[in-house]
């Protein structure tokens, strides 16, 4: 939640030029927030694939590939769920 808030935050002060940087400076937070974007697109597109070759069967793999494949993709879904968790216990402040 923390990177989401973050993102956005840098992704508006680099299009709406707020701070008195250098333009050299905003295009390297253009690219930083680009190229961000693209990796985080790309790890929900990989991942959303993965689960529907999972869940469908799509390809002529063996059992056993389909079966790593749902281990893989659990855990890891779990572990994004955790890591997501982790992010917002850490920057909240509970007492």
């Amino acid at each position: 939640m923390f990177i989401i808030v973050c993102h956005c935050l840098l992704m508006f002060i680099t299009v709406y030029h707020c701070l008195p940087l250098s333009t050299h400076v905003y295009h390297c937070l253009s690219l930083f927030t680009t190229v961000y974007s693209c990796l985080s697109l790309f790890i929900i597109v990989y991942h959303c694939l993965l689960m529907f070759i999972t869940v469908y069967h799509c390809l002529p793999l063996s059992t056993h590939v389909y079966h790593c494949l749902s281990l893989f993709a659990t855990v890891y879904s779990y572990l994004s769920l955790f890591r997501m968790i982790q992010e917002f216990c850490s920057h909240t402040d509970v007492y």
